[in-house]
């Protein structure tokens, strides 16, 4: 959700928003999620292989938990790439409050 700029940009502010309220006030980015996150799953099936092996994630549950560190490392990173950092970090607080991922899922008209 993230890394779509325009999904990116609508995100709520707050996540006292309700997924399925900001989806039914987002139809044409909700329409267009499911081809987006199809052409990322390579991608993110490898991040997650890859987090795994090294610990920084876990299975836990019907969730995956990370151990990311405190703070990020002192590179120089576009104002892009900062602003996708910041609203993955708000998607995955605001997903983990959503309820089952099941619920998520249907949501979104996605499978895992």
């Amino acid at each position: 959700m993230a890394l779509h700029a325009p999904t990116r940009a609508a995100l709520p502010r707050k996540v006292t928003v309700k997924l399925g309220s900001w989806l039914s006030a987002n139809p044409l980015l909700r329409a267009g999620f499911p081809a987006r996150a199809s052409a990322v799953a390579p991608a993110v099936r490898a991040g997650l292989r890859e987090g795994l092996r090294a610990g920084v994630l876990e299975i836990a549950g019907d969730r995956i938990a990370g151990h990311a560190p405190r703070r990020r490392p002192t590179v120089d990173l576009s104002a892009e790439v900062e602003d996708i950092l910041n609203r993955a970090e708000f998607v995955g607080g605001w997903l983990g409050l959503a309820g089952p991922p099941a619920g998520s899922y249907a949501l979104l008209r996605v499978r895992p």
